[in-house]
Order: C-alpha cells, then structure tokens, then sequence
C-alpha cells in the first residue's frame, strides 16, 4: 500500500505550517503511527513505516512541525514520536541549529510544559523536562543563564512545585553524570556549576519541611524525596542541612502512610551507602532509636517492603557506628539493644528475623576480623576488648534470644511456616538457612565469651538430651512417642542444638583446652554424641509415622556431623596418656555407629554422614593400625558401588588414609607393611583397569573413566603430605600409571577418555612431579606430544570442552615452569604448539578456557625460557620470529571478547616487563610497542573491556614512559592523524589536554581525557553535515 494513499503529504509536511494543513498532516501522522503499533500490521510494513518517519526525522525544521503536533495532538503514539524526534535534535544536531532556532524551541518546549503541566501525563511530562534539561546539558550557563532561575521559580509556588521538583531530579540525573557526548572538561564543568547551586537548592527544599502542608500531598512528597535520594548519591554531607535529616526520620516513621516512609528510609539508606554521613552521628543514633521505638509498638501492622528497608538501613547504620571505634559512642549499645529488640519481635521468620539475622552476622565477623588484627598493634589493644566488653551483653542476651527463638517448643506455630521443602539455587530450605545463620552467630559470639556460650548451649543440650533418653527408658516405646507433636519438637530441637554443640568444638581446642570448663564440656559432648548415636540407631528399627521417622533421620545426620566437628578435638587426647584409653573408647565407640550405616538399604544422607566422618577421624586422629579394626578390614573387601560417587570417593580416601598417614607420637611407621597394604589396596581398585587390553573399545570408556577419576581423588588428598607418604603413593600407583600411559594413543580420538587420561597425568605431575622424576615426565610429555598430530589439534579445538587440549596444554605449562633438563629438552616442543595454536585458538568457537590455558603456557614460556629466544646463536633469527609471533598472539588475544582472557593477558603483560623489562627491550619497541598501544587505546574508545579500564591504563602509562618523548612528537599526533572524523581543530585540542606531567595518577587521568574527548567528538560530528565538521 502507498503510504500517500492515506493523505501523509511529505512536500505539504515539510514545508507547510498553515493551521488548515496542520489538521490534515496530523491526522496522517496518527494514521501511520497506530498503523505501526497495532498488532496486526505486517512487519514489512512497519519496516516501510518507518523508514519513511525516520526519513522526516533528518529533514532541517521538522522539530517546529513535532512542537505544533504536541499542541494540537491527542495520541500518545504521536506525542511520543515528535517528543523522541526533539530529543534527537537536541543531542545529535544541536550544532547545527541557529541562534534564533535554539532560543526557538527552548522556549517553546517550556512554554508549551508550563500550559499543559495538568493535563500531560507522567511520561510525557517527564520526556519534556528531558529534552529541556538536554539543551541546558549543553549551554547553561553560557547561552541558557536562566535554566536554575526557572526551577527556583516553578518551586516556590505551589501550582508548580511538583514540575519544579521533576526539573530537579532529571538536572541531577543527567547533568552530575551526563552521557558520552560530552567532553571531559564540559563533564567536570557542570558537576562544579551544579554542586555551587546545591546551597539554594537545599535551601528551597528545606523550605517545604517546615510546611506541614507537603505531607498531605503525597504525589509532591514522594518526587521530593525521590530528589533528595538522588542528591544524597553525590552531593557531599556537608551541603545537607540537619532539618533535612530531621525530616527524613520524620517521615520514615509514619506508619500510617508506609509508601512514603519507605521512599524516606530509602533516601537515608542512599546517604549511609555514600557514608556521607553529617558529623554529629550521635543524632543519627538517637534519632534511630526513636524510629524502632515507634516502629515496635505496632510492628505487626507493618507491610515486609517497609520493614525490609529498615534492617536494610540498621545494618549500615550499625556498620558504620562499629567500623568508627571511638570511645564516644555512648548510644551504641542501647542502639545494639533497640535492634535485639526488632530482631525478635519480628513478625515472620523466613524473611525479616532472617534478614535482621545477617545484620548480626555482619557485624560479628566485623569485631572478630578486627580482634585479631589489632591484637598486633599494641596501642589498639584495649580500645577493642574495651568495647567487645561494653556490648558482651548485648551479645550473650542475643545468643539467648536466638536459642530461644529458633526452638520448636517455644515457637511451634511460628516456625511450622517456614518453607521446609522448596530450596534456592544453592540447594538451601528456608528453614536451613535460617538454622544456620542463627547458630554460626552463636558460635562467632562464643568466639568473644566462650565460657558463657559454652555453658548457656551445653545446659539446653545435656537437658533436651535427657529427655530423648527418657522416651527409651520407657518399657513401651511406641507409647512413650504418642504425643507426635510434643515428641517431634523435641526431635527437631535437639537437632538443632546438635548443630550448635558441634559448631563450639573451637572454643574447647587451643592451649587451654585441659581448663575447666572446657575440657569436661568437651568430654561429655562427645559422651553424649555416642550416646544419642545408639539410641537414635534403635529408633529405626521401629515402625514410626513419616514425620517422626524424617525427624529421626535428621537427628542421627546431625549427630554423625557433630561428631566430625569433634574429631578435631580428639587429637588433642594423643598429647596427655591419661587420656589415649579415652581417645580409644570414643574411637571405638564412632566406628561402631558409622560402619553399619554404609551398608546398602541405609538412608542416603545417613551414609554420607558416615562417609564424611569416616573421612575425618582418619585424616585427623589417626589412630593406630586402624586397618586391624573388624569394620576397616570390613570396608577393605567391601564393594562400595551401592554409595553415591562422592561418598565412595570419601570411603576410599580414608581406607587410603589408614595406610599413607603418620601416626602422631609413634617413632615405628611401619612403611614397609602400609606399602605392601596400600600396593594390594590400589591394585585391588584398579584391577579391572589394567586388565584393558591395550585396543580400542567404546564398552571400556565408563571403566576408564570411573577408575582415573578415583585415582585423581586419591592423589589430591596427599598434595600437602610429607615425602614419605607421596613415595608410597607414587609406588602404589606405578602400575596405574604405566596403563594409563600406554592406553592414550589408543584412546586419543576420544574426547572423554583422551581428557579424563590427560587430567590424571596432571594431578600426577602436580602431586609427585618430584617422586616420578624427570626421565618419567619426559617420557610421559613426550608420548602425549606424539599421540597429538596437526589434525588431532584441529579436532580438539572444535571439541565443545577442548577435548583434553585444555589438560595437555596445563601439563606443558607446570613442565615449563620446572627447571631441569627435561624441561629444557621440551621447550622448542612446546613453543611450536604454541605457534600452530597462536591462530586458531582465536577462533570464537573455541572454549575460553583452552584460550586462558594456551595464553598461560605463552606467558610462562616467556618468563621461564626467556634467554631461549635470545640467545647468540645461529639460530637467534628464527628465535626473534617465534618471540614476535607469540607476541603478537597475545595482542591479537587483546580483542576476543573473554574477559578474563583479556585479564590474564594484561596482567601477564605486566609481569613480563617487571621480570624482564620488556617494554625497553630493542625487539619489543620496534616491532611491538606502537602496536600495543594503539590496540589498549582502541579498546579503552570502543568500551568493550570497561570493567578493567584502569588496568588499561596502567598498562598504556608503563609503555607510554618508555619513551615520553616519542609519544607526545610522534605516536599521538599520528594516531590523532588515523581518525578521519576529526578536524584539524579537535586534533589540537585533544593533543593540548593531554598534560605531559609523568606521574601515574595524572598520566592515566589523561589517557581516559582523551579517549572521552574521542568518543565525545566523533559521536558529534557523525551527526552533522562533513562541511561543518570540516569547517569547525
């Protein structure tokens, strides 16, 4: 359809300002726009729809023709449209417009605002103040001196206060942080010309608060504190008066209008964040505790946005009265004890106590973070056990309220709500997230007072403990657990203080851990641990309802974990031989509860307990000829693939663990009789394994897998042990390893296998490098270089993972960073991998992480072998190649859009000129260095890496220092030259801001000035006519 047929004439539009024309063209224009916006229009004729409106947009004077369509029109598409159309003329043809044009639609934009002000609605009012605010961006106050005049004016009356606050918070949107097309000085400009208004701004505004006037009018209360949050955003503490303050909290506790008191509480969080906070804090606190004082009195009557805002602001309020630390803080701890006060009051739990929880946590670990530091800084020392000892109070009166809080007999039909099933991304309930906030909190307060904190959770434990063993006691069981209600709480609460009594089992090690209280504590907890083991095995054996059998389960898991938290303690009882019997009894005692719970038919989570603390007793107590106890020897010819991976990973690492680990305060290690264990144990796991016969066949691939992935877990737990432990292993292994060598050519067209094998090897070299010694890396290093032709490369690089190139290419890098022949050897090897990967690693195909790997290689190939590429050789020719090539890869690498690729990179850059000194070197600053920096300046104009810019910088500063002199002569006017939308006068300009001052902090200031000045110019003239341009 021809769009004229509808009657939108471009020569009557453009042309054309007679009224009787206007009406016509008018109506035309609606017709196109609701043609564009409705549902049903084809999409190529909404392409050609709008074209032919763009086409209008360019023509010269159709900004007159959008401001008597705003007059006249109606139609919000219409509105929108010559509103959009303004705004692009002031942004991007502003230059081009006469004096008296400028002066034309200023005014008539604003006199049109001040007609309409009733009648237009938000977002049209909003896109006017805008595009009025956009023409002061760029000339007030030069050509625009009465732009405040006008604000103040619309404020001080009350017709036109809200228009005056809507021009007051778009100035401060647009002008403190305005966009790309402005220049660095024009930036600094308006922020200075804007923060000397904030005086009488202030002024005016603190007028209204004494009006009570403006707190009827909830539309003009709302916009004023939506002003005062973005102002408070920038504008320093010491332009805000105390009555704005005073206001603020005024607002923020009317209760009744909870809309606007949160806007309230929003603009003093804003101020906190900045902590442009006014110097007198202490009227911050006091004023705080009224607010929770009001707020308490009907909290319940409180909606969860408002009181989400309030913890939100009490925990940077408290925060930042911690982090000050001065001895006049004489409200502190009533303001601790006004939001002890909130904190168990609140009405729900999943979210408010929640969150009023992590206030807590935050400044819990804050104290104890600070404790240890300053205990080094002697002058420090009492200013902060002085003021943990002024709020101890406060916080054992917490650690109580928590307890009290968080038990099911106290608060049954509170925490009966809370979400128990469904989980967040980390696989958390509401309820367990809960639970575990609130008793980590109690254990970092036990941190400060252990003794009272040990004592308050132990007393509630050893009594809720007795009342379990009661239900035992009873000659009936079943009846004794009728009261499912009452005998569920106490399940659950002896759960949860199970979690807190394992939690405190720090407070009981040290070097005071044969004092009392501490050591009978720990004794009876573990005592009772075992205890509760048995009993809460029988319970199983019992027909029970679904709840009661889940409460049980739960209760053992906890037990099981609380125990592992405790087999840190155990060690302990090695030192003393008054207490190796007892060591032995609870040895005995968590062996025998744990081993049956591995069997098949056990519940899942109770065999991963196990397996984890299995895991634990053998790593830390290490008890003595374990391997000879009946339930070890049991799991030694046990098949364990009924357990989940991870747990039969944790099972064999810690039957591992019985024969590689030393015994405390035993001279006889017995390391010829643990070799031959450990030998028979790994060839037991891994006889299938070497059994493979050395062809390729896909029905092997799941047992390869399944066995190196074993191994490789076994490997890294010994990565810190001694080099006894590590010899045994690497003897043990030998046969593995040797398979696994020979298996690789066979399986390297196989991404899986070839990557699973390729990672074995590299756990192996970064475990027992030392152990396997230099001939086997060699070999080894050798044999995968073999196996991995140029079309082998090619298949691992189009391989989604990196088809184990990603691991070889890690094996080279640790090999490289050896010293030694076999490193040495290997090194022309390895830079010809690199230089056949250096192009085609760049691909956007290729997994980011065999880029990070390929780069990381290069970078230490450079810092390790750096006098292979220069040395007096007749070869030194070829070497400068491949060290310009390798170079030059990493430049190229400069444009990927990885991120932490282009990290690495630049960082990688950095060392090598601090190990090396590479920017000076003659090779690097004739062939590489204009290269460099034109391509970190481009990048810096294009903003593709924004979020490491400063790096940038940093970078483009240590190469520009090299040689000052040839940059600011040569390199800038150059580069400058190589921009063909600039002039001659903005050349100029760019080359006289850049300040020649040599320091860092002013060099990078000017390397951002001028790549600010280049968007900001180019962004200009690709807007206007090439003659202007030309001619400016």
């Amino acid at each position: 359809m021809n769009l004229l047929a509808i009657g939108f004439k471009p020569q009557l539009l453009f042309i054309s300002l007679e009224i009787n024309f206007l009406h016509n063209e008018l109506n035309a224009l609606e017709q196109l726009l609701n043609q564009f916006f409705d549902v049903k229009t084809a999409n190529d004729k909404r392409q050609e729809i709008q074209k032919f409106l763009s086409n209008f947009q360019t023509q010269h004077g159709c900004w007159k023709l959008c401001v008597e369509y705003l007059a006249l029109t109606r139609n919000q598409h219409v509105a929108i449209f010559c509103l959009t159309t303004i705004e692009n003329i002031i942004n991007k043809q502003w230059m081009c417009l006469s004096w008296e044009e400028k002066i034309q639609l200023k005014s008539m934009l604003y006199d049109y605002l001040l007609r309409n002000q009733k009648a237009l609605t938000m977002c049209i009012k909003s896109k006017l103040v805008k595009s009025i605010v956009d023409i002061a961006r760029l000339d007030w106050p030069h050509y625009y001196p009465d732009f405040f005049t006008n604000i103040f004016q619309l404020l001080e009356k009350s017709d036109t206060r809200f228009l005056g606050l809507l021009f007051m918070l778009i100035t401060s949107e647009e002008l403190i942080a305005p966009r790309e097309d402005l220049s660095v000085d024009r930036k600094i400009e308006l922020q200075k010309l804007l923060l000397a208004q904030m005086p009488d701004v202030f002024a005016i505004l603190s007028g209204f608060l004494s009006n009570e006037t403006i707190l009827s009018d909830v539309q003009d209360c709302s916009l004023l504190l939506r002003v005062f949050t973005h102002l408070f955003s920038w504008v320093p503490a010491t332009h805000v008066p105390h009555t704005v303050i005073n206001f603020l909290f005024k607002i923020g506790s009317k209760t009744d209008k909870q809309d606007i008191a949160l806007l309230a509480i929003n603009t003093l969080n804003e101020m906190l964040y900045r902590h442009s906070v006014p110097p007198n804090r202490n009227e911050i606190v006091n004023h705080t505790m009224n607010l929770l004082q009001t707020l308490l009195s009907s909290i319940t009557k409180l909606e969860e946005c408002y009181l989400e805002k309030i913890t939100e602001y009490l925990r940077l309020v408290l925060g930042m009265e911690l982090c000050q630390n001065t001895e006049k803080q004489e409200n502190l701890t009533s303001l601790l004890f006004a939001t002890l006060s909130f904190t168990i009051q609140q009405p729900t739990f999943e979210f408010g106590f929640f969150k009023c929880l992590e206030i807590w946590m935050h400044l819990l670990e804050y104290s104890n973070s600070k404790k240890y530091v300053w205990l080094k800084i002697n002058c420090m020392v009492f200013i902060i056990i002085h003021n943990f000892l002024r709020y101890q109070e406060v916080f054992i009166s917490l650690a109580q309220h928590i307890l009290k809080k968080i038990q099911f007999q106290e608060n049954r039909m509170e925490m009966i709500k809370i979400n128990n099933f469904i989980t967040d991304e980390e696989d958390v309930s509401s309820w367990n997230a809960i639970l575990k906030t609130s008793v980590n909190i109690i254990a970092v307060i036990a941190d400060f007072q252990s003794n009272e904190i040990l004592q308050l959770v132990f007393e509630q434990w050893v009594q809720l403990c007795g009342l379990y063993g009661h239900i035992f006691q009873a000659d009936n069981f079943s009846a004794a657990i009728q009261d499912h209600i009452l005998i569920h709480s106490l399940l659950i609460d002896l759960s949860t203080l199970t979690q807190a009594v394992g939690l405190l089992y720090p407070q009981c090690t040290g070097e005071s851990w044969k004092e009392e209280p501490k050591f009978t504590i720990a004794r009876l907890s573990v005592q009772h641990l075992l205890t509760l083991q048995e009993l809460t095995k029988k319970a199983q054996c019992h027909s029970l309802p679904v709840n009661i059998k889940l409460a049980f389960q739960n209760l053992h898991a906890e037990v099981l974990a609380s125990l592992k938290s405790w087999c840190y303690w155990l060690p302990l009882l090695h030192t003393e031989v008054s207490t190796k019997s007892i060591l032995n009894d609870y040895v005995t005692g968590i062996l025998n509860g744990c081993i049956p719970l591995l069997n098949p038919g056990s519940p899942t989570v109770l065999q991963h307990c196990s397996a984890h603390l299995l895991s634990t007793i053998t790593s830390t107590v290490r008890p003595y000829c374990f391997w000879n106890q009946e339930g070890i020897k049991f799991l030694f010819s046990s098949n364990l693939d009924h357990l989940q991976k991870e747990d039969r990973y944790l099972i064999q690492g810690s039957l591992v663990n019985c024969l590689i680990l030393k015994w405390p305060n035993i001279e006889d290690q017995m390391w010829d009789h643990r070799l031959k264990l450990l030998t028979s144990y790994i060839d037991q796991l891994t006889s299938s394994f070497t059994a493979l016969p050395l062809q390729f066949n896909l029905q092997f691939k799941p047992l390869i897998i399944t066995t190196l992935q074993t191994l490789q877990y076994i490997i890294m737990l010994y990565k810190s042990e001694g080099t006894k432990s590590k010899k045994l292993l690497c003897v043990a292994f030998q046969k593995s390893v040797d398979h696994s060598l020979a298996l690789f050519p066979v399986y390297v067209r196989d991404p899986e296998v070839n990557q699973e094998i390729l990672q074995f090897f590299l756990i192996l070299l970064e475990c027992l490098q030392q152990q396997v010694g230099v001939a086997f890396t060699q070999v080894t290093v050798q044999t995968f270089m073999d196996a991995y032709t140029r079309q082998q490369l090619q298949v691992s690089l189009a391989h989604e993972n990196g088809g184990g190139l990603q691991q070889l290419l890690q094996i080279l890098d640790l090999v490289v960073q050896t010293p030694g022949l076999s490193a040495s050897k290997l090194t022309p090897m390895t830079v010809n991998l690199c230089l056949q990967l250096s192009e085609p690693i760049l691909a956007p195909a290729v997994s980011p992480t065999v880029q990070e790997s390929l780069f990381q290689l290069v970078y230490n190939i450079l810092v390790h072998k750096w006098h292979y590429f220069f040395k007096t050789t007749l070869e030194a020719d070829l070497r400068r190649k491949e060290f310009l090539q390798l170079m030059k890869s990493i430049g190229q690498s400069l444009f990927l859009q990885n991120i932490d690729l282009f990290r690495q990179n630049l960082k990688n850059l950095e060392r090598l000129n601090l190990k090396w000194n590479l920017y000076c070197k003659e090779v690097f600053k004739k062939d590489l260095h204009t290269e460099f920096l034109k391509a970190l300046l481009n990048i810096l104009i294009s903003k593709s890496h924004s979020l490491v810019k400063e790096e940038i910088a940093v970078v483009i500063y240590n190469l520009i220092i090299v040689d000052t002199d040839e940059f600011f002569n040569s390199f800038l006017p150059n580069y400058l030259d190589s921009f063909d939308g600039l002039n001659t006068t903005q050349k100029t300009i760019l080359l006289d801001n850049f300040s020649r001052e040599p320091d860092m902090p002013s060099m990078t200031q000017n390397i951002f000035r001028l790549t600010n000045d280049l968007i900001c110019y180019q962004l200009c003239n690709s807007t206007l006519p090439l003659d202007i341009v030309k001619s400016n």
